[in-house]
């Protein structure tokens, strides 16, 4: 400081100009700071980003292919139902004909057994009513002259009483043939009927199985649909994301880059300006003591006062000169 406080102000206004350039410096440092770790942060999530997203995609084209490995089982499956559906349409069908004609063949059987039982009832009242006898007799054969005369002589009342006994046991025997049919049938139809019930049971507990398996399917084929659509609502947000990423980092790095590139340029600038305003005060406390001596008063204070206006104007030119700063908003 001057004695005579005349470069009181001009020092005053060197050592403002050096405070801010040492503000300048700090706020570079902390925003040049400030955009490297915003782009990491920036660069991290949208790595993250990224890879939910292709999780995502992944997830959809799982589900999708599971889904239509479903879908073609499921539709198998109804096939199958259908299938075993018509079949069991089919054998009952089958079997209902198969009774039918069993039941129109006994009846014809009972029927034909019924009348072979009046007719041989009605043969055997007939000799009884007139007392023939039914006993078969068979006598001695003799040769018969070809060349005679055929006989012309008429048979008597019980002439052919053998002949009544064969047909009557031809009736019997045809009876027993025809009883022997009907319980065959009979036996014949219950074991059709067995095996029908056997396997309808068989085709109905295929259904029930088919059935489950088909409900079964179709759940999961809605569940794999819910977790399908929940990918791709995250695969959406998670685009949306991915897109506010960028276009932040968009936001940040025109002012970002520019100050990467300009960081050493100012640094640099602000060091040959502090350093020219250190000398501007060493000159002007130099000056301070020169103006003690008298001899020399008149012309040092001349040349301080020149140097003085020179220092003002350039301070002042810088300060209008320097670039504003903006700070980080987050």
């Amino acid at each position: 400081m001057t004695t005579d406080g005349k470069f009181d102000k001009v020092l005053e206004e060197i050592d403002k100009v050096i405070q801010i350039l040492k503000d300048e410096e700090k706020d570079d440092t902390k925003q040049r700071d400030w955009c490297k770790d915003e782009y990491q942060q920036n660069a991290l999530e949208k790595a993250e980003t990224k890879w939910l997203i292709e999780k995502n995609e992944a997830a959809i084209v799982k589900h999708k292919k599971i889904i239509e490995q479903l879908e073609q089982t499921l539709k198998e499956t109804e096939e199958s139902i259908t299938e075993t559906e018509e079949q069991m349409k089919k054998m009952e069908k089958e079997r209902q004909d198969e009774k039918d004609a069993f039941e129109a063949a006994k009846k014809d059987d009972e029927a034909a057994t019924e009348l072979l039982e009046k007719a041989k009832e009605a043969i055997s009242k007939y000799y009884k009513d007139n007392e023939i006898e039914m006993i078969q007799k068979k006598g001695p054969e003799f040769a018969k002259d070809p060349d005679a005369m055929p006989d012309s002589t008429f048979t008597t009342k019980g002439a052919h009483k053998n002949e009544s006994k064969g047909i009557i046991s031809i009736m019997d025997i045809l009876i027993e043939d025809l009883k022997a049919e009907i319980a065959n049938g009979i036996k014949n139809e219950e074991a059709a009927v067995e095996e029908f019930e056997k396997q309808m049971d068989l085709a109905k507990k295929l259904v029930e199985t088919l059935t489950e398996k088909k409900v079964d399917l179709e759940g999961d084929i809605s569940k794999n649909n819910e977790d399908k659509e929940a990918e791709e609502k995250d695969l959406d947000t998670n685009k949306e994301d991915l897109k506010t990423n960028e276009d932040y980092k968009k936001e940040i790095s025109p002012d970002c880059d520019w100050l990467y590139d300009a960081f050493d340029e100012r640094r640099q600038m602000r060091a040959q300006e502090m350093d020219g305003l250190v000398k501007a005060k060493e000159f002007l406390a130099g000056a301070s003591l020169l103006a003690k001596n008298t001899k020399l008063h008149q012309t040092t204070q001349a040349n301080v006062v020149k140097g003085q206006a020179s220092l003002e104007h350039t301070a002042t030119k810088f300060l209008h000169a320097s670039k504003p700063l903006w700070l980080p908003k987050k």
